[in-house]
């Protein structure tokens, strides 16, 4: 007698850790070779005053964010790094997040070079973590004000992300602060509704596109594309009437809407068009659901509506509240 194997639908499947983020693999990945490749020599590619304007280094502009400096740094960075990163490309798409990387870690880089002097500054993706704390500080909601009480003062589960990063960027005193604080300030540059930066689209070309598409599917990321289920629905597939993303982000930051895509791959296959299968009937709001929701300020009948469409997920009904979609 055997028996049947049941497969669950992949809209039901858990999806990887990388799953609609191959940016983000990409960017772990290479901090961490380069770590073993270098052997903490990262005096080749930091950034001072004698080796880039007397020895016209150059290359250091493009290098110092290869790897960190010591297996402390690399531990905590990635840990900082990967949830926000994975996030926030899921939510812009692997092309547009790209479009903010370039723009923010060019100005960071602009900015440190005025804070230069004859000490190497920090290596790493310092000013990549700071730009992405700067979105995550505008843009993630607190859901829980009272996650975490410490000596009476009240804390959100977002202070857990702070002060990992918090330790990260006085990792190495100054010269780790000022490559992570020039890239928040990037970030806030690239995003403020008032700064001329907000404005200057970052075009990717299609050379460049095609020959990054082309290594992609070559090491095996092309796969990681397509953002999990939930990303496309709720993400910025999902934007509401207001212009923005179910998780608050505009969907034009100044790094390019659907107008500035780059041109389809040639011989590329297209996506097959999707079927739909039917929504299992989800169980009733819970209270404490409903209690944290309405203690936000939300109308009782949008907080069950938004908890019945996330699938009674507080974070996701959230966005959806917040957005207003």
């Amino acid at each position: 007698m055997t028996t049947a194997s049941t497969s669950v639908p992949s809209r039901y499947r858990q999806p990887g850790w990388f799953q609609g983020a191959p940016v983000t693999k990409l960017i772990c990945f290479t901090t961490i070779a380069f770590f073993f490749i270098l052997k903490s020599n990262t005096d080749i590619i930091a950034l001072d005053v004698e080796d880039l304007f007397v020895e016209k280094e150059f290359h250091r502009l493009f290098t110092y964010m290869l790897t960190f400096s010591s297996l402390g740094e690399i531990v905590m960075g990635v840990a900082v790094f990967f949830p926000l990163s994975r996030r926030f490309e899921r939510e812009f798409g692997s092309q547009e997040y790209i479009s903010y990387l370039i723009k923010s870690t060019t100005l960071a880089t602009f900015v440190q070079c005025f804070f230069l002097t004859n000490e190497y500054l920090a290596t790493g993706i310092y000013p990549i973590i700071g730009a992405l704390l700067q979105l995550y500080t505008k843009y993630t909601p607190r859901l829980h004000p009272k996650f975490i009480s410490i000596l009476g003062l009240d804390l959100s589960e977002k202070a857990l992300t702070y002060v990992f990063a918090m330790q990260l960027m006085g990792s190495q005193s100054t010269r780790s602060f000022i490559p992570f604080a020039a890239g928040y300030l990037a970030g806030i540059l690239s995003t403020h509704t008032y700064s001329p930066m907000k404005g200057i689209h970052v075009h990717i070309p299609k050379m460049i596109y095609n020959m990054g598409h082309n290594i992609a599917k070559t090491i095996g990321l092309e796969d990681l594309a397509h953002s999990p289920s939930y990303i496309s629905h709720t993400g910025r597939r999902g934007a509401g009437t207001d212009g923005g993303t179910a998780r608050g982000i505009p969907t034009d930051m100044g790094f390019g809407g659907a107008e500035h895509m780059p041109p389809a791959v040639p011989g590329a296959q297209p996506i097959p068009e999707q079927r739909f299968e039917p929504v299992p009937i989800s169980d009733p709001p819970s209270e404490e659901a409903i209690q944290t929701l309405t203690a936000m300020g939300f109308e009782m009948d949008a907080v069950v509506s938004a908890l019945r469409q996330a699938d009674n997920n507080v974070e996701h009904a959230a966005n959806r509240l917040l957005s207003g979609s």
